[in-house]
């Protein structure tokens, strides 16, 4: 008999029977010997086929490895024994591999079930959304303290959101998924729009307030004001005529006395004839002064165009003809001077040549001190 492992088991068990064995022919006619093979199955399934001459066992692909027995002429006892050892193996090999009803729980979450968590994460009417936010709305500081959560808030969640609210007088409105959002963004559109009309109305009431201010209300002002000025006017003199009347039979005091000495003097002078020729006599004056400095400004222009007009143009060429003819004859001269220079210092530098004399020391010290003056 021979016996061999399913297809993941490989583990190279076999057993042989040594009895009588015979063999078909091609056409089915008996010959001299029969092998019969059993096979375990695919996931470590016993396939079981028995004959008179020899059995063959499957054996689980998690059994141990490496095990090689010869049975001699097996019978049925030993069939059921086989049979028996290999049932723990098949349920030890089926143990490894997980079943939805098995009592060996999964570190993860199933397929269905990580769906239906993110479903329930996206579905704003379940209260396992994530989508959840609180916002503020600003309502009087007296009725604050009336607003309570709504039947579908959490309160521990609006108590959290109502202690961190920025200012008095907030309270926190929940908006969940982006269609709340949106609702709340168009509403607020909506007020701003309202406000905005509101703002125009004010300005253009402003406006016309204004207008009327100006057509009608300057010119009262106008008119008021230029009253008030005739009105002060009359009751200064009238405090003045009243002041002379109440004063008038009483004996002035010293300061009067020289207040109206000094003001009769100048009342004279102001109305003296004299002033008035004096005042001629300066104006006369004036007049000669004026004249006299617009004919010096006169024959001063008159003197520059003649300075001006004195140089002509053929002096101007020549002298600059000459000015130039002189720098260049100057550049050459100063050329020759340099070259002349040159050549003396290399004289001086050249020992062979004979060291002058006390007298031609003095020569040509000279001679240095006009180079050097060049």
């Amino acid at each position: 008999m021979q016996q061999s492992g399913g297809v993941f088991g490989g583990f190279g068990q076999s057993q042989q029977s040594t009895g009588p064995q015979q063999t078909s022919s091609l056409f089915g006619t008996p010959g001299q010997s029969t092998q019969n093979q059993q096979q375990g199955g695919i996931f470590g399934g016993i396939n079981s086929d028995q004959n008179n001459q020899s059995s063959q066992i499957g054996i689980s692909p998690f059994a141990k490895l490496g095990q090689s027995n010869q049975l001699q002429q097996p019978n049925t006892s030993t069939l059921g024994r086989s049979q028996m050892q290999a049932q723990p193996l098949l349920e030890s090999g089926r143990s490894g591999i997980w079943q939805p009803n098995s009592s060996i729980s999964p570190r993860e979450k199933s397929v269905p079930e990580q769906m239906a968590a993110v479903f329930q994460k996206w579905d704003t009417n379940n209260p396992n959304c994530a989508f959840k936010y609180y916002f503020y709305n600003k309502v009087d500081d007296n009725m604050a303290p009336y607003y309570r959560p709504g039947p579908n808030e959490d309160p521990k969640a609006w108590d959290e959101a109502l202690s961190k609210k920025p200012d008095k007088g907030y309270i926190p409105v929940l908006c969940v998924g982006f269609a709340q959002i949106g609702e709340r963004i168009k509403l607020q559109q909506r007020n701003l729009a309202n406000f905005n009309a509101r703002l125009h109305e004010i300005n253009n009431s402003l406006s016309r307030m204004m207008q009327d201010h100006e057509t009608k209300f300057s010119i009262k002002v106008m008119d008021a004001r230029r009253k008030h000025t005739i009105l002060k006017q009359r009751c200064i003199a009238l405090a003045t005529k009243v002041q002379v009347l109440r004063n008038r039979g009483y004996a002035l005091g010293g300061d009067e006395e020289e207040l109206k000495i000094k003001l009769l003097s100048l009342e004279r002078q102001v109305n003296d004839p004299a002033l008035g020729a004096r005042a001629e006599e300066i104006w006369a004056r004036m007049l000669a002064v004026q004249d006299r400095a617009k004919v010096l400004n006169s024959e001063s222009l008159k003197a520059g165009l003649e300075a001006t007009n004195t140089v002509d143009e053929e002096f101007t060429r020549r002298s600059k003809k000459i000015l130039e003819d002189y720098h260049t004859q100057l550049v050459h001269l100063t050329a020759e001077l340099e070259s002349i220079k040159q050549d003396y210092e290399e004289w001086q530098t050249d020992p062979t040549n004979p060291r002058p004399t006390t007298e031609d020391d003095s020569k040509n010290s000279n001679f240095k001190r006009s180079f050097q003056f060049i």
